[in-house]
């Protein structure tokens, strides 16, 4: 009877504190959300009584606030941050400030890092924010300074969230056109096989807020990443305390990069086994061929080919704009063993990179390199890619290294840009450049050996730095045996010729107000060349006129413009057997 009375006791004790333990987890889970309503309705626009001062708050929680401030005199702005929770209602943030040149004026930014601090507290219908004037006695004339109330203006306005992840295996959208720059889509075989978002790109982050690649937006933190996606496959430290972290769930494989704050500031989506061959490391590989390579520029890296790779596919170092936005692009390095071929432009449009070809390489064959930077934005990468030739390369083959020539020519002209986006670093060794090998590139040198130069090819003299439009002077080696006309009478340059006069084979880029001169040894040979120059041109008779006062050492207005004893007797020539118009 005793134990019956004893284990109804126990079970009535039991039962009551497993009641009791419900209608405490319900209290307090009403009380969390509760809370988290109470948080919420902080989320919006804050503004200072004299209008000069805004906090748009986007997501607050128990342990962070993400949020914006901004000094609206000056237009500073501390463009998603994090600040972290220090007791109920109270979050501190950090941040520094950042140097540097745009159109070759200073400038500041401010950004993640440890000199100053700030303070926000929830208040009843205000938040009271106050940054420290000086925390590490670093001057602070650009920076956000502020001690006071934010009393709020007006909610965030409501939008409608896009799932980039849904797009995996689909057709491109029709609105696509609409976001392309803020969003890189990679489609095979007529479907999307690739998402990449960079949030943090400070000209756009404005609008890329509605952006989601699955549950992630960019107002989330890492601890989140874990909460929605499991435990993840590889961490890796990156620059200025970013980290990139790599998640497997389902059929895809993410990789997000956060930032000091912990805030996700990239993203990229890929299938987990790819749609045509297989994955090793950072490449996709089909047979001998490499496909894509698809690892970030977030660090310098020396990227390795996979052992067995015999060729370069078409596109494989492609990245799209959208992709390369971020501040924090650095240069990876990549070497190409002899023996691997290069598909016309496999690199178009690529990362940055340092590209070096191995001992043994001889022939660099037609269009392997080019358009490695798209034209569009060639004037805002400056020396973006470096490609180093081996004594072993011979030839450079037709638009081996062309740039698309649209922007390159404006760009120079214009004195916007001091320096190539592409180098090329030529060997001495080298003998043949064809036509448009170096399309855009400039060079600065003229390798001694070469026996053949083709078109488009311009060359940076020391004492004139990179303009192509002001007397610049450039020798021909000796060993020259071919020379295109419109290389030879480059815009604006003096040309020495060592040796016997070079083969001249296309059509003569004529302009009317440009000059160019000619430096040879005696009469004789500057007669012989004004034949040459015109073999096979339909010349008027003031075009003939013209070239020979110009190679004369005269210009078209029969004025000296370089010291010069002689000119070219016409008289020596018959204009009707010289000239009959029937021969063009």
């Amino acid at each position: 009877m005793r134990k019956k009375q004893l284990l109804l006791m126990i079970i009535v004790v039991v039962g009551a504190a497993l009641f009791l333990s419900v209608i405490g987890y319900i209290w307090m889970k009403k009380d969390e959300e509760e809370h988290a309503r109470w948080l919420a309705g902080y989320r919006g626009i804050w503004v200072s009584a004299d209008g000069k001062y805004k906090l748009t708050v986007r997501r607050t929680t128990s342990a962070h606030m993400v949020f914006s401030f901004e000094n609206n005199d000056t237009g500073q702005t501390l463009s998603f941050a994090s600040a972290v929770a220090t007791g109920d209602g109270e979050y501190v943030f950090n941040y520094s400030i950042e140097s540097y040149k745009e159109n070759n004026v200073q400038k500041s930014r401010l950004c993640y890092g440890s000199d100053f601090e700030g303070k926000i507290l929830l208040n009843e219908k205000e938040i009271h924010v106050d940054v420290e004037k000086n925390k590490n006695k670093q001057a602070v004339s650009d920076g956000i300074v502020f001690e006071g109330n934010l009393k709020k203006k007006e909610a965030l306005p409501k939008m409608e969230k896009v799932n980039l992840t849904a797009f995996m295996g689909k057709r491109l959208p029709e609105k696509y056109h609409e976001w392309k720059s803020l969003v890189c889509l990679e489609e095979e075989r007529e479907k999307v096989s690739r998402v990449h978002i960079v949030w943090d790109d400070k000209r756009n982050y404005k609008s890329m807020e509605k952006y989601a690649m699955g549950d992630i937006d960019c107002c989330r933190l890492f601890s989140e990443l874990e909460h929605t996606l499991g435990r993840l496959v590889a961490e890796e430290q990156l620059n200025d305390n970013r980290y990139k972290r790599v998640f497997e769930k389902e059929n895809f494989r993410y990789e997000f990069i956060t930032d000091g704050y912990g805030l996700v500031v990239e993203a990229d989506c890929q299938y987990r086994k790819p749609v045509r061959g297989r994955r090793e490391g950072d490449f996709i590989i089909d047979g001998d061929t490499v496909l894509r390579y698809l690892g970030d520029y977030e660090k310098e890296r020396h990227i390795e080919l996979p052992e067995g790779v015999r060729q370069i596919a078409e596109g494989a170092f492609t990245v799209e704009n959208s992709a390369l936005c971020s501040d924090c692009v650095h240069v990876s390095e990549l070497k190409i063993p002899k023996g691997v071929s290069v598909e016309p432009y496999a690199f178009r449009n690529c990362g940055k990179l340092k590209i070096e070809l191995e001992d043994g390489w001889t022939v660099v064959e037609e269009k392997s390199f080019a358009h490695m930077v798209e034209k569009y934005i060639q004037r805002f990468r400056s020396k973006w890619v470096e490609v180093v030739l081996p004594e072993t390369v011979r030839r450079l083959k037709k638009s081996a290294f062309a740039l698309e020539e649209n922007e390159v020519q404006s760009m120079y002209a214009s004195e916007t840009q001091v320096s190539s986006p592409l180098e090329v670093k030529l060997n001495d060794t080298l003998e043949y450049i064809e036509d448009d090998a170096l399309q855009g590139v400039i060079c600065d040198k003229i390798p001694n050996r070469l026996i053949e130069l083709g078109t488009n090819f311009l060359y940076r003299s020391e004492n004139y730095g990179f303009s192509l439009y002001s007397d610049d002077t450039y020798q021909l080696p000796a060993t020259l045996k071919k020379i295109a006309r419109n290389t030879l009478l480059s815009s604006g340059r003096y040309v020495i010729i060592n040796g016997d006069l070079p083969q001249l084979y296309g059509k003569l880029d004529y302009e009317e107000n440009v000059g160019w001169g000619i430096e040879l040894k005696d009469k004789k040979e500057w007669e012989e060349l004004f034949r040459r120059l015109v073999d096979g041109q339909r010349l008027t008779e003031q075009e003939k006129k013209e070239i020979r006062l110009r190679l004369s050492g005269k210009d078209i207005n029969y004025e000296y413009y370089w010291d010069d004893d002689w000119e070219i007797d016409e008289d020596d020539w018959d204009d009707e057997d010289d000239w009959d118009d029937s021969d063009y």
